[in-house]
């Protein structure tokens, strides 16, 4: 599996963040994905978890998930379910 650094970093945080093993994020990302790759997967995921905090993502989901930018004194928001969701409803669409 051959993955640029930033995105290695980007893995590193978000599994931090969801209190994960990197071998459990992996399988939860393989479990979802139908026709990429493990590595174009893992990077699809990657992208949409950091989109979805944006505040365009959140406008545009918000209807779905009533996602909205954290506040400073929120708790961590663990987000990846909706993440791979939107990942494997983007997978079924190929």
């Amino acid at each position: 599996m051959v993955l640029e650094g930033i995105i290695w970093e980007a893995i590193e945080d978000i599994i931090t963040h969801e209190g994960l093993g990197l071998y459990e994020f992996c399988q939860m990302v393989d479990q979802r994905r139908a026709t990429s790759s493990l590595t174009a997967s893992l990077r699809m995921v990657t992208v949409l978890y950091f989109w979805s905090l944006t505040p365009l993502a959140q406008d545009q989901t918000r209807s779905r998930t009533q996602l909205r930018a954290p506040e400073p004194n929120d708790p961590p928001l663990n987000h990846l379910p909706m993440v791979l969701a939107l990942f494997q409803a983007d997978e079924a669409h190929g």
